[in-house]
């Protein structure tokens, strides 16, 4: 007799394998990709629905180094905690030097079997008034408790879940501290419901992401960059995205190139895997930010996408990938339009300008060493 205990599970695969046949994505070349992208999905589900809950909420890791679907920015740490609307939440943090950070707002996320809704508000951190140890304080609810005299915000009646985002560029920087506390306690979900929500979430979220790098492909953009607000996908509400794949031949690479915005809180570019994941951004300089970057003396930046090193600052690597997807973010009062030009490698320094610098194997590696530090000083959970 056939043991269904399990059913439910192998069933999540069998919907991965019918939502890559009816989107006819990926190729069988790259099927151990997308079943490592799906088993991603499926650790960040059971993370957040069995790590946290909205009865006892803590922040968890969401998208970033450990689940890096959807192009997560690897200066961000994203992390989240799941909330019911008629709670009482208490907020508490120090302050940090970041150059973005603030609680998002979210319905629907991996707590409710859904995929993420669009953003219902957004509280920034570096704005809320902190006392002589640099500490703020403040309630969340859907009303202002009786009786209740200090900070307070607003919970969004349809919100289930918040995102915290800390952003810093450089080594200087410190990132600050949140905590939240539901003073209101509730008993939590059972684990056969929980465990339901984990497999529907899952199951959605990997269709959602390999029907939207089909729908950016089917829209023509293969080296070429369109800007995305994401503003029901979970954008920052003052941020513009330059979004498109990339492919490139064994002997190829791509010139991304820009004019700067006046006065920019914060701009990166990265390059990901064919599923819009990043990929090990730690040991790999996949992104570059608007402190990392060098400017070239016409005032504008260029970054080279390729296989293999190039011997220029601005590298952007892709761990070998051929194709991928791009991610460029603006931060700022004007979002200026990049551009890319497909190369010969070997012709790559003729559409550079002349004096581009030569960065040797020795100051990459050095380079390279200096990353992962400070990616890995930054406390992820």
């Amino acid at each position: 007799m056939k043991d269904e205990r399990f059913g439910d599970y192998a069933a999540f695969w069998r919907a991965a394998e019918d939502a890559a046949a009816a989107v006819q994505f990926p190729p069988p070349a790259l099927y151990p990709a997308y079943r490592r992208q799906a088993a991603m999905i499926f650790s960040q589900a059971y993370t957040q629905l069995f790590v946290t809950n909205p009865a006892r909420p803590n922040w968890v890791p969401h998208t970033g180094v450990l689940f890096p679907w959807g192009a997560p920015n690897p200066d961000t740490i994203y992390s989240f905690a799941p909330v019911e609307s008629g709670g009482v939440y208490q907020i508490t943090g120090r302050r940090g030097s970041e150059d973005i950070t603030s609680i998002m707002q979210r319905r629907n996320g991996a707590n409710t079997g859904e995929v993420h809704g669009a953003p219902l508000g957004e509280i920034d951190l570096l704005a809320e008034p902190v006392n002589d140890q640099q500490v703020y304080e403040f309630l969340l609810s859907r009303e202002r408790p009786a009786g209740h005299a200090g900070r307070w915000h607003a919970l969004h009646p349809e919100a289930t879940g918040l995102t915290l985002r800390r952003v810093i560029s450089h080594s200087a920087q410190r990132d600050g501290d949140c905590a939240i506390f539901r003073l209101d306690p509730a008993p939590p979900e059972d684990l056969a419901a929980r465990e339901a929500k984990m497999l529907r979430f899952a199951t959605a979220m990997n269709e959602f992401l390999l029907r939207y790098v089909q729908r950016l492909r089917e829209r023509g953009l293969v080296n070429r960059l369109e800007p995305e607000s994401f503003k029901e996908n979970g954008g920052l509400k003052d941020q513009l995205y330059y979004q498109g794949l990339f492919e490139i031949g064994p002997d190829e690479a791509l010139i991304l190139e820009s004019a700067l915005p006046r006065n920019p809180r914060y701009w990166s570019v990265q390059v990901t895997d064919p599923f819009f994941s990043a990929f090990d951004f730690i040991t790999h300089q996949s992104s570059l930010n608007g402190h990392e970057a060098q400017l070239d003396a016409d005032g504008r930046v260029r970054f080279v996408v390729s296989t293999r090193d190039p011997g220029v600052p601005n590298w952007l690597d892709t761990a070998g990938w051929r194709e991928g997807a791009v991610m460029w973010r603006w931060h700022a009062p004007e979002f200026p339009q990049p551009v890319v030009r497909r190369v010969k490698f070997a012709e790559l320094r003729a559409h550079l300008p002349a004096p581009t610098p030569v960065l040797d194997a020795t100051a990459r590696q050095a380079a390279l060493q200096r990353r992962a530090e400070l990616f890995q000083f930054r406390q992820r959970w």
